[in-house]
């Protein structure tokens, strides 16, 4: 880590602790988070928040891991809302498209609620500057919004371990918008496969109105970006487990019991999600179908206990128990039984055993968000042989397209890939064996793990500059701030198409405010033309300045133009047609129509594309504005034919020499190269520019704000500055 401390939060912690009379022990608890988590903790240290007894804070000591531990507990009540109830009953179901099996309670909400506020008060009470919190998993959804909310500036990631579901789905949820505004609080989002990410995509357009600019969402100020990134295995680990002598004994102890036979093998925790039910009955089917294969196939059925107290949970292992033993009674021979099913935990040296001794992995969840049975067991694989039977399902089956991937709903197709899965030859199965390993040996924990350290440390402190001492010396003397701003990238984030990039209530109520102050002069100057803003931003007192100013409405309503529209309009009109003509039936090109302007994106288009269609493009303005009151902007991705007037920086004078008069002081929010143009207009003044975001790396402004939340900020501070400064008569 670069600066800061790492901090986890999870519902479950890495250790049981327990105390006796030599101490505190610590055992650690098994699952895909802790495998690919703990590791990284160890390396960088930090703190790991979570749900677990004793509470307390257990800072690291001497041969313990370098990484303080912090235990919160919770009363009965609290874990059964939060946990049993609303986590468990509505969440889970929920992301797994189980709506039958859906529960919405509104007093379990309440306490999932209040128990991610404790969570995220345990939190609190960790972080410092620049520290960097990682939260974990569907129990703990709310907890950004509160971590937001207390500590502005923090840098925030949150990773999603199960399916997130379709809009249609999710959308049932009654507080659907309250999780996706909490999760979008973060600068970061990780989900195991694009499936997932796309779904919340859609959840956040839909639901919320956000934007979505590549991988990135933008809504009410922030961008936050979403990565699909599954999580990975320690297979280095599991491939030493499995070349151990003892773990080897152990196999031929299991294969002695099993003699000439083809194994199967199921490994789950209960679950209704798992599909064990329609597991076995594909066994069952192909046994009645396929009768040569009685007394030579044998599946071992692992299953794990779990949630042994919710009704769901029992009533599945009843299910599960009556059809092991009517298939064992109606198949069994003598010397033969065809399901061996073992209902208790293993060890992961255990699990091993039986990864190496089985031939065919049916892993054939109704629905999973990742599934590492699959990993581990392809780890285990020392001779690169052995099939693994997926579901279509299982977010893995996106990683693994060399599997037989199957629908768990069909019975007949399950018989029928188990029948293919004991015919492949070694050769086939090998090919495809190896290329799954090399796949996930480098997708493992610690490229997963990286992976998201890698994005987090580009995650930058939100903290918002104060204000220069100038500016405040200023506002204070009564000088009268002109405050520039530029709409698209600065007081909203960049959308997809203009279209999309709407300003929201508090956005209009607050620009309203600084209107509504006689001791400013708000402008927003964009190149976007003045009819645009007319209808974005209908608030009395502002100078809206279109196409890069070239056509302005004064605070009186009157309208001022610098160039004649039906001048340059046919020109304008010709070289829209060319580039229309030019970006036909081309993904990823738009082009958007200014009036007295015309603008090509290609935003969206393919790199090489782009680049070969915008030369043409500017070749094609270039011979049209011959002659014309015309001048060509943009760059590899934009290119606009504007008035040749149409320029920020003498707008910037333009209104400053005829209107702002002796006490002005100028501030120009922008983001982009245009804005530029009008930095040096602001500093000739000894004025303030400021750019926005991250798009002009070298820039010309005296401050940086990272994001148009942070211009929000600083208007609002403006505001505040402005009530106790006393007034200059002059103004």
């Amino acid at each position: 880590m670069k600066k800061g401390k790492l901090i986890v939060v999870s519902n479950r912690g890495p250790y049981k602790l327990s105390r006796t009379k030599n101490g505190l022990k610590r055992t650690k608890t098994i699952g895909g988070l802790v495998t690919s988590v703990l590791p990284m903790m160890k390396k960088y240290g930090g703190v790991w928040v979570a749900w677990g007894e004793p509470e307390g804070r257990y800072p690291a000591a001497a041969g313990r891991p370098d990484f303080t531990l912090r235990y919160l507990r919770l009363s009965g009540e609290q874990e059964r809302g939060f946990y049993w109830g609303l986590s468990n009953t509505a969440l889970w179901p929920l992301c797994h498209s189980f709506l039958g099996r859906v529960r919405y309670d509104a007093a379990d909400w309440n306490m999932y609620e209040h128990v991610n506020r404790l969570f995220a008060g345990e939190t609190i009470a960790e972080m410092e500057e620049e520290d960097l919190v990682w939260i974990h998993d569907y129990q703990l959804s709310l907890v950004p919004q509160f971590l937001r909310t207390a500590r502005p500036s923090a840098r925030l990631a949150f990773f999603w371990h199960i399916p997130f579901p379709a809009t249609e789905i999710y959308r049932t949820f009654p507080w659907r918008a309250a999780l996706l505004k909490s999760l979008l609080a973060c600068d970061l989002i990780g989900f195991h496969i694009p499936e997932y990410r796309d779904n919340f995509f859609e959840a956040a357009v839909e639901i919320l109105g956000a934007e979505v600019d590549g991988e990135f969402v933008c809504y009410s100020g922030r961008r936050t970006r979403i990565l699909a990134r599954p999580i990975g295995i320690d297979y280095l680990g599991i491939e030493r487990l499995a070349q151990q002598p003892r773990i080897r004994e152990r196999v031929r102890e299991l294969k002695s019991g099993l003699p000439r036979q083809t194994i199967l093998l199921g490994v789950e925790r209960m679950d209704y999600t798992k599909g064990i039910l329609e597991r076995l009955r594909a066994v069952e089917n192909l046994l009645e179908r396929k009768p040569n294969y009685r007394g030579a196939v044998t599946l071992i059925q692992i299953v794990t206990p779990s949630r042994e107290f919710m009704s769901a949970y029992q009533q599945k292992k009843r299910e599960i128990d009556e059809i092991v033993g009517r298939i064992n009674g109606k198949y069994s021979s003598d010397l033969w039984i065809p399901i061996r099913y073992l209902f208790r935990s293993f060890s992961l040296n255990n699990l091993i055993a039986y990864y190496c001794l089985s031939d065919i992995a049916l892993i054939t969840p109704l629905r999973d968000g990742l599934n590492l049975v699959a990993k581990e067991f392809i780890a285990s694989r020392l001779n690169h042989d052995g099939v693994v039977i997926l579901s279509e399902f299982a977010g893995v089956a996106w990683q693994l397209p060399e599997a037989i991937l199957v629908n768990p709903y069909s019975e007949e197709e399950m018989s029928d890939a188990i029948d293919r899965a004991i015919q492949l030859p070694k050769d086939e199965q090998q090919q495809r064996m190896r290329r799954m390993q090399d796949r996930i040996r480098a997708q493992d924990f610690s490229w997963w793990t990286e992976e998201f350290l890698r994005a987090m440390e580009k995650i930058r402190s939100a903290d918002v500059p104060a204000w220069p001492d100038a500016l405040r010396s200023a506002v204070q003397r009564g000088q009268r701030p002109w405050i520039f701003l530029d709409y698209d990238g600065t007081l909203v984030p960049i959308a997809r198409t203009p279209a999309e990039a709407l300003p929201d209530a508090e956005l209009t109520k607050l620009l309203s405010r600084l209107a509504g102050r006689k001791s400013f002069q708000t402008i927003v100057l964009s190149g976007r033309p003045l009819s645009s803003l007319q209808a974005l931003l209908p608030i009395d007192g502002m100078i809206l300045a279109g196409t890069y100013g070239a056509e302005v409405q004064m605070p009186d309503g009157r309208i001022i133009r610098h160039a004649d529209p039906a001048a340059l309009r046919p020109a304008v009109e010709q070289i829209r047609r060319a580039w229309g003509a030019l970006t036909e039936n081309r993904q990823g090109f738009f082009i958007e129509d200014k009036g007295m302007a015309v603008a090509l994106h290609a935003r969206f288009a393919d790199a090489d594309e782009a680049q070969s269609v915008m030369e043409d493009a500017r070749r094609e303005a270039e011979d049209l504005m011959r002659g014309e009151d015309l001048r060509l902007l943009g760059g590899d991705r934009f290119l606009e034919a504007a008035p040749a007037n149409a320029d920020k920086r003498l707008a910037v004078d333009w209104l400053l020499d005829r209107f702002a008069g002796r006490g002005a002081y100028p501030v120009y929010f922008g983001d982009d190269d245009k804005d530029e143009e009008a930095f040096d207009a602001i500093r000739c003044r000894s004025g303030l520019p400021i750019v926005v975001g991250e798009r002009q790396p070298e820039t010309r402004a005296l401050v940086r704000l990272h994001s148009p939340e942070n211009v929000r900020v600083w208007l609002e501070d403006m505001l505040t500055l402005d009530a106790d400064a006393p007034k200059n008569p002059e103004n």
